[in-house]
């Protein structure tokens, strides 16, 4: 498990979540619809350094970080799901419900409650909005029109050396584990979700950390956040 979802006692980070939601609807009157807070999807090959850009994300944005161990616990959490989903009304999740049927339609997903579940939490989660999601193949869930879909690459090399030394290991074993963990996550992608990690078409923002340091990267994808949604640094502030 990553440091960040160490940081807060997951109750609090679904209480939270849920609060900004409620405080979106009460902005209605300044933006024209409640999903007007989007969220932020994070796609990344392993050792990329996908923790210190979401990290300065966070620092900049004030947002909630949601990795794949948050999102599962919260899945595997009944009490603290449907505190999440509950708070959205009845015709938002059956309007979910109809997203993910049309999502996965050709996809060993339908077949796969836990995955369908675990669909409609990361739905819940960027529906309440200013959440920054990473990994789960949530860029491939999330309506693109409310999400800046972000892949966060580097060149293996790169991405070994940066692991041998987070881990203290060798560079070769570091490098295996690099290899073995992105086969791992396209496998995933593969079964689930019948579509490829490397396709650039589905991200609004690639970042090459290998050639940009980790806090000019985080700079990038909130003013590409700015961009797309044509909102103010201050409005998009938790």
């Amino acid at each position: 498990m990553s440091k960040l979802a160490k940081e807060i006692p997951i109750e609090k980070i679904v209480a939270r979540q849920v609060s900004l939601g409620q405080q979106s609807h009460r902005r209605e009157t300044v933006y024209k619809k409640a999903l007007d807070f989007p969220s932020i999807s994070i796609s990344r090959e392993t050792g990329s350094g996908e923790e210190e850009v979401v990290e300065e994300l966070k620092r900049i944005l004030g947002w909630q970080v949601y990795d794949k161990n948050i999102v599962e616990r919260i899945a595997n959490n009944a009490a603290l799901n449907a505190k999440l989903v509950e708070a959205i009304d009845e015709r938002t999740r059956s309007e979910f419900r109809n997203w993910i049927k049309a999502v996965f339609q050709n996809s060993l997903i339908q077949s796969d409650q836990y995955m369908r579940h675990l669909s409609e939490v990361i739905l819940s989660i960027a529906k309440h909005g200013r959440a920054i999601i990473i990994g789960r193949g949530a860029n491939f869930i999330l309506p693109k029109g409310q999400t800046l879909d972000v892949r966060i690459i580097a060149p293996l090399q790169h991405r070994a050396y940066y692991t041998a030394d987070k881990l203290s290991i060798d560079y070769e074993k570091a490098k295996r584990m690099v290899i073995y963990s992105d086969n791992e996550r396209q496998a995933f992608l593969h079964k689930f979700f019948n579509r490829t990690e490397f396709d650039p078409l589905n991200y609004d923002v690639i970042i090459n950390t290998g050639n940009m340091n980790y806090k000019t990267a985080a700079r990038v994808i909130v003013e590409a956040l700015c961009s797309k949604f044509a909102m103010k640094l201050e409005n998009l502030k938790a």
